[in-house]
């Protein structure tokens, strides 16, 4: 579908072509969750295996020198 740049589209019909169609799922981009203040990680996830397996990184590389 080509572009039409807004200065050449009328303006009763800019919403149309602003606003998602019925069915279409809009997300979050990745600039408006940046933003937000909050954590993004829930609570309770666990790293414990990547824990582990960082630390057995660390020892095999302390190992080698």
């Amino acid at each position: 579908r080509a572009r039409i740049p807004e200065a050449d589209t009328p303006p009763q019909n800019r919403p149309l072509l602003a606003t998602p169609r019925p069915g279409c799922e809009v997300e979050e981009s990745s600039a408006a969750a940046a933003r937000r203040r909050e954590p993004t990680m829930t609570h309770g996830v666990d790293c414990s295996y990547v824990e582990t397996r960082l630390q057995d990184t660390e020892r095999r590389m302390m190992a080698a020198l």
